[in-house]
């Protein structure tokens, strides 16, 4: 399937609550210029991304609705595969599977290798299911990744990659790692912008995030690489002293806070220039913003 032009938006449990991303699924299925929502999976358990996006696929026609993601050594092949052709059959095929490994622990590379077998296991059941069933497909299938070996180790396994937090410069490298696999595989990107009535609050959130990204030694060293950790560092000492912290335009290369459509636009412009084949916008908000207000952001999205 082609994406060239598509645009995604993702929605995380912990932030948008289930009822309300249903409810912007229903919305949003009437905007042509999105074409897909991932519901990411959080790390500490909660709600169920699989779960909340049958409920979206029940209520819309058009969008693709994915799992970005799951942690897919969690789930029991058989019993994944009998879920996926659920929802494939109910929904005309239009369920988008993103799984990740979760933590890699000690040994990343083992873990891997777990992954990719867990979800070959998960193939061959689901092919044994639909033997009498015509026309449900496998749904395509995205990978969680950060790394150049990581995106290298699941080509052949899957129909793309999904990548998060991630520097324009950090994506072209990544991309070109690939070779020319590259063009058997869909790149996406996690794309964060922090939404907040109060300009300095919206600040804080971007900082705190790439603070907390900053802790993980692969994200640590990704900003290395693109020459902001030290900077990511100041900024968040300067918040736990209790000063206001403005983003540099380091750091808006990366996330957006409060942005204009135009900037939006340039935003989305910027990554798919590097390769991004689906853009995913990913609004974050505080957890005391009303529904009105985050369904007015959301919706300034579709309309970008």
């Amino acid at each position: 399937m082609s994406h060239e032009k598509d645009l995604a938006v993702a929605f995380r449990s912990t932030v948008v609550a289930p009822g309300l991303i249903v409810e912007l699924a229903k919305r949003l299925d009437s905007f042509s210029s999105l074409s897909h929502v991932f519901v990411p999976e959080g790390s500490q358990g909660g709600f169920t991304s699989i779960d909340i996006c049958s409920a979206c696929l029940a209520i819309s026609k058009r969008l693709r609705i994915g799992s970005g993601i799951i942690r897919i050594l969690e789930h029991d092949p058989g019993l994944l595969a009998r879920r996926l052709l659920t929802l494939q059959q109910l929904s005309d095929n239009r369920f988008v599977l993103g799984i990740g490994t979760g933590r890699a622990g000690s040994d990343p590379k083992l873990t891997i290798r777990a992954m990719l077998d867990r979800l070959r296991l998960t193939r061959e059941s689901f092919v044994t299911f639909t033997e009498a069933l015509l026309g449900v497909k496998m749904p395509e299938t995205l990978i969680a990744t950060l790394r150049k070996g990581i995106a290298k180790a699941v080509m052949g396994h899957s129909d793309g990659i999904l990548l998060n937090f991630c520097s324009p410069e950090h994506v072209r490298a990544v991309i070109s790692s690939l070779g020319d696999a590259r063009r058997r595989l869909i790149v996406s990107c996690y794309l964060k912008i922090f939404y907040s009535k109060d300009e300095a609050t919206a600040h804080r959130m971007l900082i705190e995030e790439f603070a907390g990204y900053d802790q993980n030694p692969s994200y640590h060293k990704m900003f290395e690489s693109v020459g902001i950790a030290q900077e990511i560092g100041q900024a968040n000492l300067f918040l736990r002293s209790g000063k206001s912290v403005r983003p540099s335009e380091n750091l808006k290369r990366i996330s957006l806070v409060n942005p204009t459509k135009r900037e939006l636009a340039s935003y989305v412009t910027m990554f798919r220039e590097v390769g991004v084949d689906l853009p995913c916008l990913y609004p974050y908000f505080e957890p005391s913003e009303g529904a009105v207000f985050k369904i007015g952001k959301v919706e300034e999205i579709a309309r970008m």
